[in-house]
């Protein structure tokens, strides 16, 4: 939701104004629009979460995404720093983290379904979201407009 998140983002009324106007929706493909993050990813944790599963996320991201500075569609560099994710106890480094299972979702917008391994493409996870449904008038289905879709 770009508008829940744009405080945390840098973002000012009139960037969401120019991001919605330029086209830009939740779950469409625009992630950088003039060198801003147009939205976030959101991990939840329970009741029994402790700091260390915390970390252990991060450090997944380390080592799924954080590899280099990245140049945007517009010219401008991202960059995150190097997370360096140690045990506070023990002071050693925080173990890799194992997947149990992930749910994968070949057609956008519809029910997915769990798998404990899946193959990676260059682009994520293989037809993860590869494939979406058109209308008979020829617009893309989403659950926000065909609720159904998601249906078990």
């Amino acid at each position: 939701n770009p508008g829940a998140c744009a405080k945390y983002l840098g973002l000012s009324h009139s960037d969401l104004v120019s991001n919605f106007e330029a086209g830009h929706v939740c779950w469409d493909d625009n992630d950088v629009i003039k060198g801003k993050p147009t939205g976030a990813v959101r991990i939840s944790f329970g009741y029994i979460s402790t700091y260390q599963d915390a970390e252990e996320f991060l450090k997944f991201l380390q080592s799924s995404f954080v590899s280099k500075p990245i140049a945007s569609s517009n010219g401008h560099t991202l960059s995150m720093n190097t997370l360096n994710l140690v045990d506070n106890q023990s002071q050693q480094v925080v173990p890799d983290v194992r997947l149990k299972s992930i749910i994968i979702y070949p057609v956008k917008s519809c029910q997915g379904f769990s798998v404990q391994s899946w193959p990676l493409a260059a682009g994520g996870l293989k037809y993860d979201r590869e494939w979406l449904l058109q209308g008979s008038g020829g617009e893309i289905l989403t659950q926000k407009k065909s609720w159904p879709l998601s249906a078990h």
